[in-house]
């Protein structure tokens, strides 16, 4: 065989790949969560998160996660999660940005599997917060994103820093992180 028509073949099936919508890609992932869109990048993204999880020992429920290119898919939003599915937007941003968005997603699911009536009033009370989840209440002073806040930033690398309201220690995070959790945080920021 001809190389060259071999290097031409091969070439041909690379930019028919290129050329192919970014939404027409879906793909199983670990934790049985299903990727619909997004690109190679975004899917790793997406891994990595869901790898952090799992080394913190918080088991998620299978998503379905979708990639947009606007924010509209999102709500306006970087992301959003609603009962199995969860929806990001964050595709332009810097890295460290893009894993909080996912990770704090995902800490809505895991959240929504896990913590019962009774550990979200506790949490409330705690942070001395009147709703969990009303519309009619700012967005940092929902407990709902309050423990995503907490929770992404016990499963981040370091360089996540949490969105409250006033500034918490990392000695009183950890221990809002393994109040939620039950779990050490694995956020090598804790590491003593």
């Amino acid at each position: 065989m001809d190389i060259r028509r071999l290097a031409l073949g091969s070439l041909f099936v690379v930019a028919l790949l290129a050329l192919a919508p970014a939404g027409a890609s879906e793909r199983p992932s670990a934790a049985g969560s299903r990727l619909v869109g997004g690109t190679p990048q975004e899917h790793l993204l997406v891994e990595w998160a869901l790898e952090r999880y799992e080394a913190a020992g918080l088991e998620l429920p299978p998503l379905e996660i979708r990639f947009h290119r606007d924010p509209a898919g999102c709500l306006g939003n970087s992301g959003l999660y609603h009962s199995g599915g969860l929806d990001v937007c964050s595709a332009d941003d810097t890295l460290a940005y893009s894993r909080k968005v996912v990770l704090h997603e995902l800490a809505h699911a895991w959240s929504e599997g896990h913590l019962t009536a009774g550990d979200r009033e506790e949490f409330l009370n705690i942070r001395d917060l009147r709703s969990w989840n009303s519309g009619e209440v700012p967005w940092g002073l929902r407990g709902n994103e309050q423990a995503a806040e907490i929770i992404t930033w016990g499963l981040g690398e370091g360089e996540i820093a949490p969105m409250l309201p006033s500034p918490v220690d990392a000695e009183t995070l950890a221990s809002l992180y393994e109040g939620l959790t039950g779990h050490a945080p694995i956020n090598p920021a804790t590491a003593g």
